[in-house]
């Protein structure tokens, strides 16, 4: 895995927003009180040439470096605070580095755990710093699961039946539309989230519903109700992945009563993300 530094440097433009926006189903509200927690996802993107994808569409190179030999990627959480909004119009400077590297041997075969820091910053000072896990593991050493037929992860909280345990807040539509613009905003070229052939020739029962979008549909959730972002921390986990064209549910666990919890259900009932806002000391 590189240990070098990514950066990206642009102006944050009020239009990506919009759009984002409109496939959430969330007003973006007046831009002069800047961009919304986590719809950063969408700027300062890396922009990659066909020549540098992988056949599953995944760049060659890049941060992380990903491993030599064949392997599968995933997403599986990450943490996020935001200092204050980010505002439009103002030049912005992504910095993305690896921060750690942990080889583990699970019960499926080796793991890579990698996780890189992203930071934010606009008029030299830091506006969002964020973590993401992502895990490797070789092609090899993949077992499936019954239901889905996808790669499976040790996970520190196994799903759980959701039905009862939680308060709906918003219902989305994850169908191949949604997905595909998803993939669009965020610069996401993996065939899972947008080839259903793809998708199903490397186990997954259909395409695949991206994590970050789970992530920006919990921090919408938490916004509607009130819980503030800004000056705590937002940490999330992708407990296990949703597959096909269904409605997700998002929604406060019943047992919260902090107002600072939030998860996501498929439509089995089952709990296939968790978020959790703390103050940031």
């Amino acid at each position: 895995m590189t240990s070098g530094v990514v950066t990206h440097t642009g102006v944050l433009q009020v239009q990506p927003a919009v759009a984002l926006g409109a496939l959430l189903g969330v007003e973006l509200g007046d831009v002069r009180e800047g961009l919304p927690p986590m719809w950063h996802a969408i700027y300062l993107l890396d922009r990659w040439r066909r020549d540098e994808l992988g056949v599953d569409g995944h760049p060659l190179h890049g941060m992380p470096e990903p491993p030599k030999t064949p392997h599968s990627r995933m997403f599986a959480g990450g943490r996020t605070q935001h200092v204050r909004p980010l505002a439009f119009g103002v030049e912005t400077t992504k910095t993305s580095r690896v921060v750690k590297t942990v080889e583990k041997v699970g019960s499926s075969g080796p793991l890579t755990f990698v996780t890189v820091r992203h930071e934010f910053a606009q008029n030299g000072e830091l506006v969002v710093s964020e973590e993401h896990d992502i895990v490797y593991r070789p092609l090899s050493a993949a077992p499936t699961n019954a239901r889905a037929g996808v790669p499976r992860v040790a996970r520190d909280e196994p799903a759980a039946p959701a039905p009862a345990l939680l308060s709906e807040e918003l219902r989305f539509a994850a169908d191949p539309v949604a997905l595909f613009l998803f993939s669009m905003y965020t610069s996401n070229s993996h065939r899972i989230h947008y080839d259903e052939a793809f998708a199903k020739s490397e186990g997954h029962a259909g395409l695949v519903i991206h994590g970050p979008l789970q992530i920006l549909l919990m921090a919408a959730a938490l916004g509607a109700r009130g819980t503030e972002l800004i000056g705590h921390e937002f940490a999330y986990r992708l407990l296990k992945p949703a597959t096909g064209a269904q409605i997700l549910t998002v929604g406060e666990p019943t047992d919260d009563d902090g107002n600072a919890s939030v998860r996501v259900v498929d439509d089995c009932g089952t709990f296939v993300a968790r978020g959790d806002v703390t103050a940031v000391n």
